[in-house]
Protein backbone atom coordinates (compact mmCIF):
# COMPACT_ATOMS: atom_id res chain seq x y z
CA UNK A 1 0.00 0.00 0.00
CA UNK A 2 2.84 2.40 0.89
CA UNK A 3 6.48 2.22 1.89
CA UNK A 4 8.64 3.43 4.78
CA UNK A 5 8.76 7.03 3.54
CA UNK A 6 5.03 7.47 4.21
CA UNK A 7 3.56 9.28 7.23
CA UNK A 8 0.79 7.84 9.43
CA UNK A 9 -0.47 10.46 11.92
CA UNK A 10 -3.28 9.88 14.37
CA UNK A 11 -5.94 12.53 13.80
CA UNK A 12 -8.31 12.73 16.74
CA UNK A 13 -11.67 13.41 15.13
CA UNK A 14 -12.34 16.78 16.75
CA UNK A 15 -13.07 20.03 14.91
CA UNK A 16 -9.61 21.54 15.41
CA UNK A 17 -7.82 18.48 14.05
CA UNK A 18 -10.38 18.05 11.27
CA UNK A 19 -9.74 21.58 10.01
CA UNK A 20 -5.98 21.11 10.34
CA UNK A 21 -6.30 18.23 7.89
CA UNK A 22 -8.68 20.13 5.64
CA UNK A 23 -6.33 23.10 5.31
CA UNK A 24 -3.23 20.98 4.67
CA UNK A 25 -1.67 21.75 1.30
CA UNK A 26 -3.31 19.17 -0.94
CA UNK A 27 -0.24 17.64 -2.66
CA UNK A 28 1.19 16.79 0.76
CA UNK A 29 -1.75 14.46 1.40
CA UNK A 30 -0.33 11.98 -1.10
CA UNK A 31 2.56 11.40 1.31
CA UNK A 32 0.43 10.39 4.28
CA UNK A 33 -2.39 8.11 5.40
CA UNK A 34 -4.20 9.59 8.39
CA UNK A 35 -5.47 7.30 11.11
CA UNK A 36 -8.78 8.93 11.99
CA UNK A 37 -9.57 8.18 15.60
CA UNK A 38 -13.27 8.61 16.38
CA UNK A 39 -13.35 10.16 19.83
CA UNK A 40 -15.08 8.41 22.75
CA UNK A 41 -18.51 9.26 24.08
CA UNK A 42 -18.74 9.58 27.84
CA UNK A 43 -22.05 8.11 28.99
CA UNK A 44 -23.67 8.56 32.37
CA UNK A 45 -24.06 5.38 34.42
CA UNK A 46 -27.86 5.64 34.51
CA UNK A 47 -28.30 6.15 30.74
CA UNK A 48 -30.50 3.57 29.05
CA UNK A 49 -29.94 1.93 25.69
CA UNK A 50 -32.16 4.39 23.80
CA UNK A 51 -30.37 7.44 25.21
CA UNK A 52 -26.95 5.99 24.42
CA UNK A 53 -27.99 5.21 20.85
CA UNK A 54 -29.28 8.74 20.37
CA UNK A 55 -25.97 10.16 21.60
CA UNK A 56 -24.13 7.85 19.22
CA UNK A 57 -26.33 8.96 16.31
CA UNK A 58 -25.62 12.60 17.10
CA UNK A 59 -21.89 12.01 17.40
CA UNK A 60 -21.60 10.24 14.06
CA UNK A 61 -24.04 12.26 11.93
CA UNK A 62 -22.46 13.51 8.69
CA UNK A 63 -19.21 11.67 9.36
CA UNK A 64 -18.86 10.58 5.74
CA UNK A 65 -19.43 14.11 4.51
CA UNK A 66 -17.01 15.53 7.07
CA UNK A 67 -14.25 13.07 6.18
CA UNK A 68 -14.68 13.80 2.48
CA UNK A 69 -14.46 17.56 3.06
CA UNK A 70 -11.43 17.36 5.32
CA UNK A 71 -9.45 14.67 3.49
CA UNK A 72 -10.64 15.49 -0.05
CA UNK A 73 -8.35 12.90 -1.59
CA UNK A 74 -8.83 9.61 -3.41
CA UNK A 75 -6.37 7.67 -1.27
CA UNK A 76 -7.60 5.61 1.72
CA UNK A 77 -7.82 6.64 5.35
CA UNK A 78 -7.56 4.37 8.38
CA UNK A 79 -10.69 4.63 10.54
CA UNK A 80 -10.49 3.67 14.22
CA UNK A 81 -13.83 3.39 16.03
CA UNK A 82 -12.43 1.39 18.94
CA UNK A 83 -12.91 4.26 21.40
CA UNK A 84 -16.67 3.80 20.99
CA UNK A 85 -16.63 0.14 22.04
CA UNK A 86 -17.57 0.58 25.70
CA UNK A 87 -19.46 -2.74 25.80
CA UNK A 88 -21.31 -5.15 23.50
CA UNK A 89 -24.64 -3.32 23.74
CA UNK A 90 -23.93 -0.05 21.92
CA UNK A 91 -25.62 0.30 18.52
CA UNK A 92 -27.07 3.05 16.36
CA UNK A 93 -30.79 3.79 16.77
CA UNK A 94 -31.37 1.78 13.58
CA UNK A 95 -29.78 -1.29 15.18
CA UNK A 96 -26.68 -1.09 12.99
CA UNK A 97 -23.28 -1.43 14.63
CA UNK A 98 -21.30 1.82 14.72
CA UNK A 99 -18.31 0.33 12.86
CA UNK A 100 -20.46 -0.67 9.93
CA UNK A 101 -22.29 2.65 9.91
CA UNK A 102 -19.09 4.72 9.95
CA UNK A 103 -17.32 2.79 7.19
CA UNK A 104 -20.42 2.72 4.98
CA UNK A 105 -21.02 6.46 5.35
CA UNK A 106 -17.41 7.37 4.63
CA UNK A 107 -17.34 5.08 1.58
CA UNK A 108 -20.69 6.43 0.37
CA UNK A 109 -19.18 9.92 0.21
CA UNK A 110 -16.24 8.79 -1.90
CA UNK A 111 -13.40 8.17 0.56
CA UNK A 112 -11.86 4.67 0.70
CA UNK A 113 -11.98 3.61 4.36
CA UNK A 114 -9.88 0.88 5.98
CA UNK A 115 -11.18 -0.23 9.41
CA UNK A 116 -8.76 -0.32 12.33
CA UNK A 117 -8.95 -3.24 14.76
CA UNK A 118 -7.22 -4.55 17.86
CA UNK A 119 -6.74 -8.23 18.65
CA UNK A 120 -9.63 -8.27 21.15
CA UNK A 121 -13.21 -7.05 20.63
CA UNK A 122 -16.75 -7.89 21.63
CA UNK A 123 -18.51 -10.24 19.22
CA UNK A 124 -20.77 -7.56 17.61
CA UNK A 125 -17.64 -5.72 16.48
CA UNK A 126 -16.25 -8.83 14.76
CA UNK A 127 -19.57 -9.53 13.06
CA UNK A 128 -19.77 -5.96 11.80
CA UNK A 129 -16.17 -6.12 10.61
CA UNK A 130 -16.89 -9.25 8.59
CA UNK A 131 -19.72 -7.41 6.82
CA UNK A 132 -17.41 -4.49 6.03
CA UNK A 133 -14.69 -6.77 4.68
CA UNK A 134 -17.16 -8.57 2.42
CA UNK A 135 -18.67 -5.35 1.13
CA UNK A 136 -15.52 -3.34 0.38
CA UNK A 137 -12.64 -5.83 0.29
CA UNK A 138 -10.03 -3.33 1.46
CA UNK A 139 -8.56 -5.49 4.21
CA UNK A 140 -7.89 -3.90 7.58
CA UNK A 141 -5.41 -2.07 9.78
CA UNK A 142 -4.29 -4.02 12.85
CA UNK A 143 -3.18 -1.78 15.70
CA UNK A 144 -0.91 -3.52 18.20
CA UNK A 145 0.00 -1.80 21.47
CA UNK A 146 3.46 -1.76 23.00
CA UNK A 147 2.46 -3.85 26.02
CA UNK A 148 1.59 -6.77 23.75
CA UNK A 149 5.27 -7.14 22.88
CA UNK A 150 5.92 -8.43 26.40
CA UNK A 151 4.73 -11.87 25.34
CA UNK A 152 5.46 -12.49 21.68
CA UNK A 153 4.02 -15.99 21.81
CA UNK A 154 0.64 -14.71 22.96
CA UNK A 155 0.82 -11.87 20.45
CA UNK A 156 1.38 -14.28 17.55
CA UNK A 157 -1.49 -16.45 18.72
CA UNK A 158 -3.78 -13.40 18.92
CA UNK A 159 -2.72 -12.25 15.45
CA UNK A 160 -3.25 -15.74 14.02
CA UNK A 161 -6.78 -15.79 15.45
CA UNK A 162 -7.60 -12.51 13.74
CA UNK A 163 -6.10 -13.60 10.43
CA UNK A 164 -7.69 -17.04 10.41
CA UNK A 165 -11.14 -16.03 11.68
CA UNK A 166 -11.40 -13.27 9.08
CA UNK A 167 -9.88 -15.39 6.28
CA UNK A 168 -7.14 -12.84 5.60
CA UNK A 169 -3.38 -12.95 5.19
CA UNK A 170 -0.77 -10.42 6.40
CA UNK A 171 -0.66 -9.14 2.82
CA UNK A 172 -4.23 -7.82 3.32
CA UNK A 173 -3.35 -6.04 6.56
CA UNK A 174 -1.65 -2.74 7.43
CA UNK A 175 0.16 -3.18 10.75
CA UNK A 176 0.54 -0.29 13.19
CA UNK A 177 2.81 -0.84 16.20
CA UNK A 178 1.70 1.80 18.67
CA UNK A 179 4.01 2.67 21.58
CA UNK A 180 1.48 5.28 22.80
CA UNK A 181 2.99 7.65 25.41
CA UNK A 182 6.79 7.42 25.49
CA UNK A 183 7.68 10.60 27.36
CA UNK A 184 8.83 8.71 30.47
CA UNK A 185 11.30 6.51 28.56
CA UNK A 186 14.99 7.30 28.29
CA UNK A 187 16.13 7.53 24.65
CA UNK A 188 18.32 4.42 24.96
CA UNK A 189 15.54 2.28 26.46
CA UNK A 190 13.05 3.51 23.89
CA UNK A 191 15.40 2.78 21.00
CA UNK A 192 16.17 -0.72 22.30
CA UNK A 193 12.48 -1.51 22.80
CA UNK A 194 11.59 -0.24 19.34
CA UNK A 195 14.43 -2.14 17.73
CA UNK A 196 13.56 -5.43 19.45
CA UNK A 197 9.86 -4.93 18.80
CA UNK A 198 10.46 -4.57 15.08
CA UNK A 199 12.99 -7.35 14.46
CA UNK A 200 10.96 -9.89 16.46
CA UNK A 201 7.53 -8.91 15.19
CA UNK A 202 5.51 -11.78 13.68
CA UNK A 203 5.30 -11.85 9.87
CA UNK A 204 7.42 -8.69 9.71
CA UNK A 205 8.08 -8.68 5.96
CA UNK A 206 4.60 -9.85 4.96
CA UNK A 207 2.36 -7.02 6.15
CA UNK A 208 0.89 -4.77 3.46
CA UNK A 209 2.46 -1.87 5.35
CA UNK A 210 4.21 -1.60 8.70
CA UNK A 211 4.21 1.59 10.80
CA UNK A 212 5.67 2.59 14.17
CA UNK A 213 4.10 5.39 16.21
CA UNK A 214 4.16 7.03 19.63
CA UNK A 215 3.96 10.42 21.34
CA UNK A 216 6.14 12.40 23.73
CA UNK A 217 3.34 14.80 24.58
CA UNK A 218 2.04 14.24 28.14
CA UNK A 219 -1.66 14.19 28.94
CA UNK A 220 -1.23 17.32 31.05
CA UNK A 221 1.31 20.12 30.61
CA UNK A 222 2.56 21.00 34.08
CA UNK A 223 4.04 24.42 33.45
CA UNK A 224 3.99 27.76 35.19
CA UNK A 225 1.95 30.51 33.59
CA UNK A 226 3.68 32.86 31.15
CA UNK A 227 6.65 30.63 30.43
CA UNK A 228 8.27 28.97 27.41
CA UNK A 229 8.88 25.25 27.72
CA UNK A 230 10.02 22.50 25.41
CA UNK A 231 9.70 18.74 25.08
CA UNK A 232 11.99 16.48 23.05
CA UNK A 233 10.42 14.72 20.07
CA UNK A 234 11.54 11.27 21.22
CA UNK A 235 9.35 9.49 18.69
CA UNK A 236 11.09 11.14 15.74
CA UNK A 237 14.56 10.90 17.29
CA UNK A 238 14.16 7.14 17.68
CA UNK A 239 12.83 6.84 14.15
CA UNK A 240 15.89 8.62 12.77
CA UNK A 241 18.10 6.18 14.66
CA UNK A 242 16.19 3.27 13.13
CA UNK A 243 16.71 4.75 9.67
CA UNK A 244 20.44 4.91 10.32
CA UNK A 245 20.57 1.12 10.89
CA UNK A 246 17.86 0.18 8.42
CA UNK A 247 19.93 -2.63 6.90
CA UNK A 248 19.77 -4.62 10.14
CA UNK A 249 16.06 -4.26 10.83
CA UNK A 250 14.55 -6.70 8.40
CA UNK A 251 12.03 -3.99 7.54
CA UNK A 252 12.08 -0.25 8.09
CA UNK A 253 8.70 0.96 9.34
CA UNK A 254 6.81 4.03 8.28
CA UNK A 255 6.71 6.83 10.84
CA UNK A 256 3.60 7.74 12.78
CA UNK A 257 2.76 9.99 15.71
CA UNK A 258 -0.09 11.70 17.53
CA UNK A 259 0.86 15.11 16.04
CA UNK A 260 0.96 17.51 19.02
CA UNK A 261 -1.41 15.43 21.17
CA UNK A 262 -1.23 12.83 23.88
CA UNK A 263 -2.81 9.47 23.13
CA UNK A 264 -5.43 9.54 25.91
CA UNK A 265 -8.85 11.14 26.31
CA UNK A 266 -10.50 12.83 29.26
CA UNK A 267 -14.10 13.84 29.89
CA UNK A 268 -13.29 17.52 29.71
CA UNK A 269 -15.61 20.52 29.36
CA UNK A 270 -13.49 23.65 28.70
CA UNK A 271 -16.43 25.89 29.59
CA UNK A 272 -16.32 24.52 33.13
CA UNK A 273 -12.55 24.22 33.59
CA UNK A 274 -9.55 26.51 33.86
CA UNK A 275 -7.68 26.30 30.54
CA UNK A 276 -4.45 28.17 29.95
CA UNK A 277 -3.73 29.91 26.66
CA UNK A 278 -1.17 27.65 24.99
CA UNK A 279 0.46 27.37 21.58
CA UNK A 280 2.22 24.10 20.76
CA UNK A 281 4.76 24.53 17.98
CA UNK A 282 6.83 21.71 16.49
CA UNK A 283 10.45 22.21 15.49
CA UNK A 284 13.08 19.85 14.11
CA UNK A 285 13.96 18.32 17.47
CA UNK A 286 11.38 19.48 20.01
CA UNK A 287 7.94 20.81 20.79
CA UNK A 288 7.94 24.43 21.90
CA UNK A 289 5.23 25.20 24.44
CA UNK A 290 4.26 28.88 24.63
CA UNK A 291 2.24 29.06 27.82
CA UNK A 292 0.02 31.86 29.08
CA UNK A 293 -2.41 31.92 32.00
CA UNK A 294 -6.05 30.87 32.32
CA UNK A 295 -8.36 32.27 29.65
CA UNK A 296 -11.32 32.22 32.02
CA UNK A 297 -12.46 35.70 32.98
CA UNK A 298 -10.52 38.89 32.31
CA UNK A 299 -7.95 38.86 35.12
CA UNK A 300 -5.18 37.51 32.88
CA UNK A 301 -6.39 39.04 29.65
CA UNK A 302 -8.60 36.12 28.59
CA UNK A 303 -8.10 35.09 24.98
CA UNK A 304 -6.21 38.32 24.25
CA UNK A 305 -3.18 36.46 25.57
CA UNK A 306 -3.01 34.55 22.31
CA UNK A 307 -1.93 37.68 20.45
CA UNK A 308 1.19 38.11 22.56
CA UNK A 309 1.86 34.35 22.49
CA UNK A 310 1.65 34.42 18.69
CA UNK A 311 4.08 37.34 18.67
CA UNK A 312 6.46 35.24 20.78
CA UNK A 313 6.24 32.40 18.26
CA UNK A 314 6.92 34.66 15.30
CA UNK A 315 9.97 36.17 17.03
CA UNK A 316 11.38 32.78 17.97
CA UNK A 317 14.38 31.66 15.84
CA UNK A 318 12.69 28.30 15.15
CA UNK A 319 9.58 29.85 13.56
CA UNK A 320 9.31 28.53 9.99
CA UNK A 321 7.82 31.61 8.41
CA UNK A 322 4.41 32.86 7.40
CA UNK A 323 4.15 30.90 4.14
CA UNK A 324 5.32 27.53 5.45
CA UNK A 325 1.83 26.23 6.22
CA UNK A 326 -1.69 27.37 6.91
CA UNK A 327 -0.91 27.10 10.61
CA UNK A 328 2.16 29.33 10.35
CA UNK A 329 0.15 31.89 8.43
CA UNK A 330 -2.51 31.86 11.13
CA UNK A 331 0.11 32.47 13.82
CA UNK A 332 1.58 35.37 11.84
CA UNK A 333 -1.82 36.92 11.18
CA UNK A 334 -2.79 36.70 14.84
CA UNK A 335 0.51 38.25 15.90
CA UNK A 336 0.00 41.16 13.50
CA UNK A 337 -3.83 41.24 13.62
CA UNK A 338 -4.19 40.70 9.88
CA UNK A 339 -6.79 39.10 7.59
CA UNK A 340 -9.54 39.14 10.16
CA UNK A 341 -7.70 36.88 12.61
CA UNK A 342 -8.41 38.07 16.13
CA UNK A 343 -7.48 36.07 19.23
CA UNK A 344 -8.65 32.68 18.09
CA UNK A 345 -9.87 29.96 20.44
CA UNK A 346 -8.50 26.79 21.95
CA UNK A 347 -9.91 24.97 18.92
CA UNK A 348 -8.36 27.22 16.29
CA UNK A 349 -4.97 27.08 18.00
CA UNK A 350 -5.05 23.30 18.00
CA UNK A 351 -5.90 23.54 14.30
CA UNK A 352 -2.92 25.79 13.61
CA UNK A 353 -0.48 23.67 15.63
CA UNK A 354 -1.54 20.37 14.08
CA UNK A 355 -1.51 21.80 10.55
CA UNK A 356 2.04 23.10 11.02
CA UNK A 357 3.10 19.76 12.50
CA UNK A 358 1.69 17.71 9.61
CA UNK A 359 3.46 19.93 7.09
CA UNK A 360 6.75 19.76 8.94
CA UNK A 361 6.79 15.98 9.39
CA UNK A 362 5.95 15.26 5.75
CA UNK A 363 8.84 17.47 4.66
CA UNK A 364 11.15 15.97 7.30
CA UNK A 365 10.43 12.46 6.08
CA UNK A 366 11.02 13.50 2.48
CA UNK A 367 14.44 14.87 3.44
CA UNK A 368 15.26 11.89 5.63
CA UNK A 369 14.46 9.33 2.96
CA UNK A 370 15.69 11.36 0.01
CA UNK A 371 12.27 11.49 -1.62
CA UNK A 372 10.61 14.62 -2.93
CA UNK A 373 7.51 16.46 -1.84
CA UNK A 374 5.64 18.92 -4.02
CA UNK A 375 7.48 21.87 -2.52
CA UNK A 376 6.87 24.31 0.28
CA UNK A 377 3.13 24.75 0.78
CA UNK A 378 1.63 28.19 0.73
CA UNK A 379 -0.85 29.30 3.37
CA UNK A 380 -3.85 30.43 1.36
CA UNK A 381 -6.88 29.86 3.56
CA UNK A 382 -7.83 32.37 6.24
CA UNK A 383 -11.24 31.35 7.60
Amino acid sequence: MFDHSHYVPVIKWKRGEQRALEYLDHPLKNHMTPLLEITPIFFEEEEDEKSRSQKLDKELVNIGQDVRRCWNNDTPVFVDTIQLEVDDQLFMSTGKHFLEYVIEDIEAHGTPAIPVVNTAHYQPFWSSLENVLRQYGRGLCLRVKRGQLNNLGNLKNDIDLVINNLHLTPENIDLVLDFEYIGDDTPSVLFTNALMGIVQFPYLTQWRSFSLMGTSMPSSLRMKANTLGNLPRNEFDVYKQLVSIRGGLGRLPSFGDYTINNNTYTNFDPSMMQVAATIRYTTADKFLIFRGASTKGTANGGFQQYISLAQDVVKHPDYYGRSYSYGDGYIYDCAHQLNGVSTGSHETWRRAGVNHHLTLVINELANLHGSSTPGTPVASIRP
